[in-house]
């Protein structure tokens, strides 16, 4: 099955590249349409290549670039052999540019979806370990947990795909296919989730690349975590109410059991 190639890298000044000028010099318009149309053939095939010695492979080509097998034949023999626009070792044929662009996008894809996995299974682990510890106190405890806000995917059973895709609903961003929407959750372990957030935010009533373009700003202007992208005095503040909040929760369930307890040592207690 060919491999999923939704888009590519294409630089806009290709057609100065002195080989790509030899090759228009020859083949004119019509071959640098040729071109790029076997380019995303190969874009899409496994390997990024293409076959170069089936009997009736050139056929199958002249009908997705509209002309003879006989001319699409010589045209890719003159870019391997004269432009050295393409490679070939008589089985396949490729682009050398297409192949490193593609292996680089692989890469960085791979990386990015290990990392989020990485951080979601730390965060799943980390849940996990907190509902046993909830487990073994009060049911009420349990029951304060449950009410906590669903907004914080790390400790509630959210994942960070969904709070994505609620978000993009929410500022009404258009998102054409999954895709897009692959391309935008991929950022979860390269940036905190709050950074996804504010860019999402910010492309209001706009659309999904115009939110991965303002990922993709912060990024190169270092703000990757929540810390970057809020302002300290909202994140210290944050911090304080959950501590606060925890300590009351703590308060509340030691006056508990000291309630419940208070027969314990053999005190009476006057009415």
């Amino acid at each position: 099955m060919a491999k999923k190639a939704p888009f590519f890298s294409h630089d806009m000044n290709a057609r100065y590249d002195p080989k790509m000028s030899a090759m228009r010099g020859v083949y004119g318009a019509e071959g640098y349409g040729w071109f790029w149309m076997l380019i995303e053939m190969m874009a899409e095939a496994d390997g990024y290549q293409l076959d170069y010695k089936s009997k009736y492979v050139f056929n199958a080509y002249a009908m997705q670039l509209q002309c003879k097998p006989e001319q699409v034949s010589k045209f890719v023999s003159d870019c391997i052999d004269e432009f050295e626009l393409f490679a070939s070792d008589d089985s396949y044929f490729w682009s050398n540019s297409l192949r490193k662009r593609m292996q680089y996008r692989d890469s960085v894809s791979e990386k990015r979806a290990a990392a989020a996995n990485k951080r979601w299974e730390n965060q799943q682990s980390n849940a996990n370990a907190s509902n046993e510890d909830a487990n073994a106190m009060q049911s009420d405890a349990n029951k304060t947990k449950q009410n906590k806000t669903k907004l914080n995917y790390q400790e509630d059973d959210i994942s960070p795909n969904q709070l994505i895709l609620g978000w993009i609903n929410k500022y009404s961003l258009k998102c054409k296919g999954v895709n897009q929407l692959e391309e935008i959750t991929s950022f979860v372990g390269i940036v905190d989730i709050e950074v996804i957030e504010l860019a999402i935010k910010k492309a209001e009533k706009k659309n999904v690349p115009y939110a991965i373009q303002i990922i993709q700003d912060l990024i190169s202007e270092g703000k990757t975590t929540k810390e970057s992208v809020q302002p300290s005095r909202v994140v210290k503040l944050e911090k304080e109410q959950k501590a606060t909040s925890y300590q009351d929760h703590v308060m509340k369930l030691q006056q508990e059991m000291r309630n419940r307890n208070e027969y314990a040592d053999g005190d009476a207690v006057n009415l």
